[in-house]
């Protein structure tokens, strides 16, 4: 029964459009890896590396991203029996244009996760997280810092 579902939704997504049918429509492909390496009951390493383009080309992105979340003791007593973490890492991008120059992105970041409250059937996670970026541009000797709200 679930095979002939499935069969039956494939073959149903062929005709459904979610957006123009128009040429001027790009696409986007995304390849993705994430490992995770946990260095002891507290720490652990993880990270992604991955490519990005989107195809008639204009851009492709190419990234890797290195992290460790520590697993922390809760900063507030009311929330004793939650689960806490600690994350810091740093994700570097190469961003390849087709029309303007290149760029390196540095993008540092921290952050604090929470599973707070914990109900019998029902946990919500809550994560906070700053990510600076800091953009070069390739074949520019000078550079500039701007705040981007």
């Amino acid at each position: 029964m679930i095979k002939k579902l499935l069969i039956t939704f494939f073959i149903l997504l062929n005709f459904v459009y979610a957006q123009s049918s128009s040429d001027d429509l790009t696409q986007q492909i995304w390849a993705d890896y994430n490992p995770q390496l946990d260095l002891s009951e507290k720490y652990t390493l993880y990270g992604s590396l991955g490519a990005r383009t989107i195809i008639p080309h204009s851009w492709t992105k190419l990234y890797f991203k290195a992290a460790v979340r520590f697993a922390s003791e809760p900063l507030f007593k009311i929330f004793n029996k939650s689960q806490t973490q600690l994350h810091g890492g740093l994700s570097v991008y190469f961003i390849s244009n087709e029309d303007t120059s290149n760029q390196i992105e540095l993008r540092p970041f921290q952050g604090y996760k929470i599973s707070w409250p914990h109900l019998e059937r029902l946990r919500f996670t809550h994560f906070l997280k700053l990510e600076e970026r800091f953009i070069f541009t390739i074949g520019e000797d000078d550079f500039s810092f701007d705040l981007i709200a």
